[in-house]
């Protein structure tokens, strides 16, 4: 790779966040983001956490949000509608719909 081309693609990975503190864990994150299937209505997710498990119904998916509806979870009324970043509704278990 040539002196001028290696500069333009460090240049190209600072201007995307992947090259500044952690560039390559942000890269590797940013791939598993892209590669990651698309939550959509009704799936159905279940998070497992220090001995509770809560689960939800996606109603609505943004590239950066999901609204999501509470099946059962500790602390919260089935009903209750919640907004979760896309990532954090991504470290969940995706059930079958019909769970």
């Amino acid at each position: 790779m040539d002196h001028d081309h290696h500069h333009a693609r460090r240049r190209g990975l600072a201007a995307a966040g992947l090259l500044a503190g952690g560039g390559v864990a942000a890269a590797r994150a940013l791939g598993r983001r892209l590669d990651a299937p698309r939550l959509a209505g009704g799936d159905v997710l279940r998070k497992r956490m220090l001995g509770t498990e809560a689960r939800y119904r996606v109603l609505d998916a943004a590239p950066d949000t999901v609204e999501v509806e509470v099946l059962a979870a500790p602390g919260l009324a089935p009903g209750t509608h919640l907004r979760l970043s896309t990532a954090a509704a991504r470290t969940a278990q995706r059930l079958p719909s019909a769970a």
